[in-house]
C-alpha cells in the first residue's frame, strides 16, 4: 500500500512539474499570446486583399482608360476627348 502511494505522489509530483512548465503556454498568458497572433494575421489577411482589390481597380481602369473604338479615332486632350475631325474643323476655323 505504501508503494502505491510513493507511485501515486511521484505522478501527481510529474504532473504539477508539467503542468508548471506548460503554464505560460496553455495559460492565459498563452491564449493571449494566441488571440493577438490570430489578430495580427487577419490584419495582414485584410491588408493584402485590401491591396488586391486596389491593384484589380487600377487593372480595369487602366483597360478601360486605354480601350479605342476601332471605328473612330480619339485624341484626349485636357479631360476632354474629341475626334480628329472635329480638331481639324477646329483649326481650321
Amino acid at each position: 500500500m505504501a508503494a502505491n502511494l510513493e507511485r501515486l505522489k511521484k505522478r501527481i509530483k510529474t504532473l504539477e512539474e508539467w503542468v508548471d512548465e506548460n503554464e505560460a503556454i496553455g495559460g492565459p498568458e498563452g491564449t493571449l499570446d494566441t488571440v493577438n497572433y490570430l489578430i495580427s494575421r487577419q490584419r495582414q489577411a485584410e491588408g493584402m486583399q485590401n491591396h488586391l482589390n486596389q491593384l484589380q481597380q487600377y487593372q480595369r481602369n487602366h483597360k478601360q482608360y486605354n480601350r479605342q473604338p476601332q471605328e473612330t479615332n480619339y485624341i484626349r486632350i485636357n479631360t476632354w476627348t474629341i475626334t480628329k475631325q472635329k480638331k481639324q474643323e477646329h483649326l481650321n476655323q
